[in-house]
């Protein structure tokens, strides 16, 4: 069987890493792509090297004259959710650019949808895929690598171009409404995919960002979460002006051990080790989830055999992870600490007028 592809939206920065990555898996044709900006999306064809792609000017005429099993989701955040829906009822699966909301209303609208159709609805953070340490590391820890882990810290940062100069991907990017909030909506994500896969949902949420740094924006330029457990806790930054990488981007603390990942690779440190530096582990060193390179290969893989993706792909762990993004921005706007798990958005008449 050859599986339909198409691309809803490139306003997503990441939508380039979607077209390299659907051009190696095999089985799959990428036949189309839609967004309203022609110039942006003229540009993602051109940069293309693959077969001809048909274009559309709206991703509602996309799944109306095209007969897709699958369609990539690269517009605003803010938009996932009604894409999902269209595509859905058309039987189409939807692979999600991250992060998959920032509302658990909307989240809840994606997995319903997928329930009713019977689609998958996977999300794509580029750290869990192409080889990358922080999959092997989680799936490390999640196997007892650290012992019992209590704690997870990640920060995630660099330095964003002025909004003058901004280019499509960071007009919307530098837009609350679009985006949910700046640096927080943008890295403090990764943070929470991680707490989510390892801790599980946390007790209560607190969070801070503020325009610290940048006096060209009009959203945040830093974020803080603190995630409270019983037993646990994490700690995830935020930042859109920081100069530089630090050596290690995020440590999974355990009772056994500590585990470090970042520019100088994986470093595990116990009670032997940690005097002589700890001891650097090689990819081989720590488990796969799945054997495929990408999201795009895995999620084919997993369809041609009927079965689901793995679960830190799959749409209820990401509507986890949306709750506690939701959280956070409720506890920016309150200044308070907010409790978990936060109340079901059930659907009211109204919503629907």
């Amino acid at each position: 069987m050859v599986y339909k592809v198409a691309i809803a939206g490139v306003t997503h920065g990441h939508v380039s890493a979607h077209l390299r990555d659907w051009r190696e898996v095999p089985d799959v044709e990428l036949v189309a792509i839609a967004d309203a900006n022609k110039d942006e999306r003229q540009k993602r064809v051109a940069s293309y090297q693959g077969s001809p792609l048909r274009e559309y000017d709206s991703i509602e005429e996309l799944l109306e004259k095209e007969e897709l099993n699958v369609v990539t989701v690269c517009n605003e955040t803010s938009d996932h959710a009604r894409v999902v829906e269209l595509a859905a009822a058309k039987g189409v699966h939807c692979l999600v650019e991250k992060p998959l909301a920032f509302s658990l209303a909307d989240a809840e609208r994606m997995l319903a949808a997928a329930g009713k159709y019977g689609v998958q609805v996977v999300t794509n953070y580029p750290t869990r895929w192409g080889g990358r340490a922080t999959a092997r590391a989680l799936e490390f820890v999640k196997q007892g690598g650290i012992g019992r882990p209590y704690e997870v810290r990640h920060r995630g940062g660099g330095t964003k171009p002025r909004a003058i100069d901004a280019n499509a991907f960071f007009r919307w990017l530098y837009q609350p409404p679009f985006n949910g909030a700046g640096a927080f909506a943008d890295y403090c994500c990764y943070g929470a995919d991680m707490a989510v896969g390892i801790l599980g949902s946390p007790s209560s949420v607190y969070a801070i960002a503020g325009r610290w740094q940048r006096d060209d924006l009009i959203t945040d330029d830093n974020a803080r979460m603190l995630l409270q457990y019983q037993r646990a806790g994490a700690v995830i930054e935020g930042s859109w002006s920081q100069f530089g990488h630090l050596p290690f981007s995020t440590m999974f603390l355990g009772e056994d051990a500590t585990l470090a990942i970042g520019d100088k690779g994986a470093v595990l440190y116990n009670a032997q080790n940690e005097k002589d530096g700890g001891r650097e582990l090689a990819l081989e060193d720590m488990p796969v989830v799945a054997e495929e390179p990408s999201l795009p290969t895995h999620l084919i893989a997993r369809l041609a055999r009927g079965e689901q993706v793995v679960p830190s792909a799959g749409i209820r762990h990401h509507r986890d992870v949306a709750e506690v993004l939701d959280a956070g921005l409720r506890s920016i706007r309150s200044q308070e600490v907010v409790r978990m798990p936060l109340p079901l958005p059930l659907m009211q008449a109204a919503d629907y007028r």
